[in-house]
């Protein structure tokens, strides 16, 4: 067996991208990065195994997502959410001193976001989200006519270790995992956006109607808004499917698309 010493003196090898196909963002997933050996692996240093799999990184950071490694594979499952689809922003008051205010973490965390007027949504209609895999790869070349030799960059570390005792040749190869991943982002803002404007997110009660001129100054600052649809005491949200959102909370709350 490779000694921990070994282990961290193999440098891992670009093995370019696999794809995991595409998913919806807001709904379960389930998935599995499995390691594929090359065209020339077996002819080259024989029957191959893996030994060790490493999570390594992803760039979508989002909570939702759970990573499992085993032995062999990584699975990914949870869901893509609104931390995926983070590109979003919008406008609220203070109306205390009636001035304008804006954010674009999700969820809100100031209190104040009760009185928010307007809601531009992430615009990505999709990404690709990338996780990255390291494998640990055992081949054994004890059926092949000609051994391998160790490839050694440097004096301490090793593209491929070659432990010719044990007649077996160990590499490290990496390998980043696309997700096609769809905006459905608008199915979770139909629930927390109600949630916020509630306070129920905040853990705060939410305050008296704001007063009337609070509500000509939102009428006032939103009339370049591209989108818009005001009701007395009844907000209106349009989403990227075309469905409405109503919340009965404050007067007056647009979500912007672009």
């Amino acid at each position: 067996m490779i000694s921990d010493e070994i282990k961290n003196q193999l440098i891992a090898q670009d093995r370019g991208t696999g794809d995991l196909g595409e998913v919806e963002s807001c709904s379960e997933i389930n998935s599995t990065c499995n390691w594929l050996e090359k065209d020339t692996d077996a002819a080259s240093y024989g029957t191959s195994t893996v030994i060790a799999c490493t999570y390594i990184s992803s760039d979508a950071n989002d909570p939702l997502i759970i990573t499992n490694a085993s032995t062999t594979t990584l699975s990914i499952t949870g869901e893509y959410g609104i931390a995926t689809f983070n590109q979003l922003s919008y406008k609220f008051k203070d109306i205390e001193t009636g001035e304008s205010l804006t954010g674009s973490s999700w969820p809100p965390t100031d209190p104040r976001v009760i009185y928010m007027y307007e809601l531009i949504e992430d615009p990505r209609a999709n990404r690709d989200v990338t996780t990255v895999v390291e494998f640990l790869i055992e081949f054994d070349f004890s059926s092949i006519g000609t051994p391998p030799t160790s490839i050694a960059p440097t004096a301490i570390t090793y593209n491929l270790y070659v432990d010719t005792v044990n007649q077996k040749a160990y590499r490290k190869d990496r390998i980043s995992f696309i997700h096609g991943v769809r905006n459905y982002c608008f199915k979770k803002l139909k629930t927390e956006l109600s949630a916020t404007l509630s306070g129920e997110l905040l853990g705060e009660p939410v305050p008296d109607a704001p007063a009337a001129d609070y509500v000509n100054n939102n009428q006032q600052s939103n009339e370049q808004s591209t989108e818009d649809t005001t009701h007395s005491n009844v907000n209106y949200f349009s989403t990227q499917d075309g469905d409405t959102i109503s919340t009965e909370n404050s007067d007056l709350i647009i979500l912007e698309q672009v």
